[in-house]
């Protein structure tokens, strides 16, 4: 029997909580009039009252399911992950697990863990900039990627080499090549530094932007 959330039962033949549409829908489908049962002998005061079964659940116009529960066997609707051999619901859900362990592959390699003086533009998101969830899936995976290169550098700034483990000292984790030049959560690309050697290249960066527009607005 197919499954439908508007259904008090949702696996099972049982009645359907729609009075409110199935009453105005009565005279719209006829052809199916014979499945609109009275339900006044279950005590319900309901003029008309659907009881939902296997034939109704075929050509009901407002059949509606989403797997909510772990119990309910909807398969169907669960993406196999390759990134952790297991079943996800949600694509968001996916798409966060499989770039997840993409950075943690670079993270265990040797050759990509250590932070490059030059930085990289390489991504390891499994969706483009195009994707209506890369925003979501990079937001939610920066905050562990933060923990991650601040214990790769030792809870050090990689700077000056002060200790920001804790509090005391605050940290910024320093994108080498800035995101707005193209740069990405690489491994690679990621540095800690603490606020005040944070500052110094921001300020550098605020500076060269300003040359830049500068030359652009004299050459043209």
């Amino acid at each position: 029997m197919k499954l439908c959330d508007h259904r008090l039962v949702r696996n099972r033949p049982s009645s359907c909580y729609l009075i409110h549409l199935h009453n105005g829908s009565r005279d719209r489908y006829r052809e199916h009039r014979t499945l609109f049962r009275d339900d006044r002998i279950r005590g319900l005061d309901l003029p008309i009252h659907l009881h939902c079964d296997e034939d109704m659940s075929e050509v009901c116009p407002f059949r509606h399911w989403a797997p909510k529960l772990k119990s309910e066997p909807a398969r169907t609707f669960w993406i196999e992950c390759e990134g952790c051999g297991r079943l996800h619901r949600e694509e968001q859900a996916h798409q966060t697990c499989v770039s997840w362990y993409n950075f943690l592959a670079l993270y265990r390699s040797k050759d990509t863990k250590g932070w490059r003086p030059e930085g990289t533009t390489e991504d390891y998101l499994s969706i483009g900039p195009e994707s209506e969830l890369y925003g979501k899936v990079r937001s939610w995976l920066w905050r562990r990627v933060r923990r991650y290169i601040k214990r790769r550098d030792g809870g050090r700034c990689t700077e000056c080499g002060i200790e920001v483990k804790g509090r005391r000292v605050p940290y910024e984790i320093h994108h080498i090549v800035p995101r707005s030049r193209g740069g990405t959560e690489h491994p690679a690309n990621l540095r800690t530094l603490c606020s005040k050697c944070h500052r110094k290249y921001t300020r550098e960066l605020l500076e060269d932007d300003l040359d830049r527009r500068r030359n652009g607005i004299r050459r043209q």
